[in-house]
């Protein structure tokens, strides 16, 4: 059977949808392409539009002192640029040149929706729009709406005039706001990058000089050294951990599930804390039988969350035991991490998963922390479609409980 070739730039062009297909290249925002429709009700050729930047095809009426169109449109247009989402504007006066060359009245109603790249930048824009001049004037020169549906069209448009300036002041606020946040995400990207070299250069020469068997390091030298290498660990560790958040923020993290034995893996990947805690004199248990069934699991993911609170555990257990249990469910693999630690109160419970928040008072056997462990936790167990809760009591201990779909 003959495989059917599309012809996409004609299905687009013949669209009924009056399109036109801007690049973000702020402030010129050049149409590169324009349904038939579009240029039917803007009575624009496709030579006068396509390559040419929107605003110089389509300024404001000179005649009119009060136009806005231009201002609102470029407006709606750098938000979407701005903050990667689509744009409803309100109802805007925006004149047009006939034929002619002279300015007509006209009324839209336009939505700018972005089309990303893979990475998530603005590739192009759609501005799609919907002549309501008709509807309009129709309203102003108070004519009457003869059924119930022209009725309600026409209290939408009297709040669309009364709200428009409010709109516009919530939007500007937040794309303020979607600036900030951009500005954060970068930040915490960009320094995790700049921290993380010369950290990970620190500990090569380190090690080297602990292991060194042919001039060994003094006592008392190589006691300094180690504590040089285990801080140094912690605060890549941290940076690590803040690179994580900052690519969870940008939205960049991408799960890569393959099948996966979850009761060994978590068995080897809780086993790498007995040293630790038999220096702590802390009993490490890990009871984690075999299941039916492998699990569709990010390997690099669940290396992150099995520490993260085999970790904390540690952290905050001083005597006693640290238990990792895994058990199968009908329709799920439920994994907890239970401790003899210090508890957490039952104010601090609610919060204990967002970010950058830390338990007041807490003493842990470790200083550092940036209140990003847990919360990186949650959104990674909620990524593999499951769900993370904690139940705790006050000296008496704290577990936490992942559960994951099969």
């Amino acid at each position: 059977m003959m495989e059917l070739q599309l012809d996409f730039q004609l299905l687009f062009e013949e669209s009924p949808e009056v399109l036109l297909v801007l690049l973000p290249d702020a402030p010129r925002f050049t149409m590169v392409a324009a349904t038939r429709s579009r240029l039917q009700v803007t009575q624009a050729t496709r030579e006068q539009t396509i390559g040419k930047g929107l605003f110089e095809v389509f300024p404001d009426n000179p005649d009119d002192n009060s136009a806005d169109g231009t201002a609102n449109l470029r407006d709606s247009l750098n938000r979407v640029v701005a903050t990667r989402a689509a744009d409803t504007m309100p109802i805007q006066k925006y004149d047009i040149r006939d034929a002619n060359g002279n300015f007509i009245t006209k009324y839209w109603s336009p939505k700018n929706i972005p089309v990303l790249t893979e990475d998530g930048s603005v590739k192009y824009i759609l501005h799609r729009v919907e002549d309501v001049t008709e509807l309009v004037q129709a309203n102003e020169l108070q004519e009457s709406l003869r059924d119930r549906s022209s009725a309600m069209e026409n209290e939408v448009i009297k709040r669309s005039h009364e709200l428009a300036e409010t709109i516009r002041e919530l939007r500007a606020a937040n794309l303020k706001l979607g600036e900030l946040d951009v500005a954060k995400t970068n930040f915490f990207s960009n320094i995790s990058h700049e921290f993380r070299t010369p950290i990970t250069l620190m500990l090569a020469p380190l090690e080297d000089a602990l292991n060194d068997s042919v001039q060994p390091l003094s006592p008392a030298n190589h006691h300094r050294l180690q504590l040089v290498h285990d801080n140094s660990l912690r605060l890549l560790k941290l940076v690590n951990s803040l690179l994580d958040f900052s690519r969870l923020e940008a939205g960049r993290i991408k799960a890569h599930y393959a099948p996966l034995d979850v009761a060994g893996f978590t068995t080897e990947l809780v086993a790498m804390f007995h040293s630790a805690a038999d220096k702590a004199n802390i009993k490490l248990t890990i009871d984690c039988p075999k299941v039916s069934e492998p699990l569709w699991i990010d390997r690099e993911m669940w290396e992150k969350i099995i520490p993260n609170l085999v970790s904390n555990a540690l952290k905050f257990t001083f005597a006693g035991e640290i238990a990792v249990r895994l058990r199968e469910l009908t329709a799920s693999v439920a994994i907890e991490v239970s401790d003899t630690g210090i508890g957490i109160p039952p104010a601090e419970l609610p919060r204990i998963f967002e970010r950058f928040y830390r338990v007041t008072g807490n003493n842990g056997r470790a200083y550092e922390g940036t209140g990003i462990g847990l919360s990186l936790v949650r959104e990674l167990v909620e990524l593999h479609g499951g769900r993370v809760s904690v139940d705790s009591d006050v000296n008496r201990g704290t577990t936490f409980r992942i559960e994951i779909p099969k």
